[in-house]
């Protein structure tokens, strides 16, 4: 297909009528990032200079491609170094500052989301943390019936943990099976579909990775057994009499 893209002109004579000129398409280049991918045209430095009238070592941007380096630590390195070498006329940027606003932005919106999703962990923890402590204190005084009967308190505590145990491996499971439905549930109703009009994607998806299961999951965990042993630290704490004298209260 052939464009037609609008230059304005280089002298002061002619600078309120703009150039007009016609190329055809060859190809199409992906950044990785949309806006550059929507903003971005690329030319043959040739043409250009034959357009302006420049001379062939005309230039006003560089690009200085790094072999290696490891970390943006040391890329940052590299940048103040070759800013004392060259002239300060010069500005010298890594090439993502273009769109620093940008990543800023998808930054902050994920760190927003990331609290959110924290807030949500932190409601259903404490709802099983709730749970706990009604199981702990409305079966206490049945524990210390069956005490009584014979049962030895590691019997209480193997039985007690177990319970905590499986509470946990089924919230993990139906929690992985309700992420995966509300993620299908996004790829495929329509109400969750974006406008192509103002999003460049047309659908979202969930993306968890390993890492993010474990975190929650571990903290989860850390929290019901946290409250296991202060249920069992105060069970073990009350005498047998106590126990009995609260069962038939």
């Amino acid at each position: 297909q052939e464009i037609v893209l609008t230059f304005a002109r280089n002298n002061k004579k002619n600078q309120g009528s703009p150039i007009l000129k016609s190329y055809k398409v060859s190809g199409i280049v992906e950044h990785g990032v949309y806006e550059k991918d929507l903003r971005f045209v690329y030319l043959d430095r040739k043409q250009l200079i034959d357009l302006f009238n420049y001379t062939s070592d005309s230039a006003n941007m560089a690009l200085v491609k790094l072999s290696d380096y490891n970390g943006l630590d040391e890329l940052k390195i590299y940048q103040y170094k070759l800013a004392g070498k060259i002239s300060k006329d010069l500005k010298i940027e890594t090439f993502w500052n273009e769109f620093r606003t940008l990543l800023d932005a998808v930054e902050i919106e994920k760190l927003s989301i990331s609290m959110v999703l924290q807030l949500i962990v932190v409601v259903a923890i404490f709802n099983i943390v709730a749970f706990i402590i009604f199981i702990s204190e409305r079966k206490s005084q049945e524990f210390y019936l069956l005490r009584v009967l014979g049962l030895t308190i590691k019997s209480v505590i193997n039985f007690w943990f177990s319970m905590l145990f499986a509470v946990w491996f089924v919230s993990c499971f139906l929690s992985i099976g309700l992420t995966t439905i509300f993620n299908f549930l996004l790829m495929e109703l329509s109400i969750f579909q974006l406008p192509g009009d103002i999003y460049v994607l047309s659908r979202l998806t969930i993306d968890l990775t390993l890492n993010d299961y474990l975190i929650v999951f571990g903290a989860a965990l850390g929290w019901i057994l946290l409250i296991g042993c202060f249920s069992i630290f105060r069970m073990r704490k009350r005498s047998l009499l106590q126990g009995i004298r609260q069962e038939f209260s």
